[in-house]
């Protein structure tokens, strides 16, 4: 159970929907394409810290997938790291009056909030 929640994290993340710069907007997984295959083309996104603070964050749901055992700690880890920027995207959708990015973190939000019920249930059997 735990790699399909690190693999739901790490899609949900990947169709949240932003705006950046001047005018450019676009899901995390088109930036972060754009940033592997045009870097030097896509400094505006590079620079910006919370999309390089949610890739460790990527990188720990990745690890979780294949890890065979308890990954709790990585998953946490990995949640505050891309929450985020989930959170920045939600709150400025919000405020901005731009509802497409606000509806995008819901998945994100929702695979997260499932996690963190499911550890509660997990602690109270033991």
């Amino acid at each position: 159970m735990h790699r399909l929640i690190n693999f739901g994290l790490l899609v949900a993340f990947l169709i949240c929907y932003t705006n950046w710069g001047h005018n450019e907007v676009g899901f995390i997984a088109q930036i972060e394409y754009d940033i592997f295959k045009y870097s030097a083309a896509a400094t505006s996104a590079i620079q910006n810290p919370l999309l390089v603070l949610a890739f460790p964050g990527e990188i720990l749901f990745f690890v979780g997938i294949f890890q065979s055992n308890n990954t709790k700690r990585l998953t946490l880890a990995g949640l505050i790291l891309v929450g985020i920027p989930v959170l920045d995207i939600l709150v400025s959708g919000i405020f901005n009056g731009q509802p497409l990015n606000a509806l995008s973190t819901i998945p994100f939000l929702a695979i997260g909030i499932l996690w963190f019920i499911r550890q509660r249930k997990l602690k109270e059997e033991d």
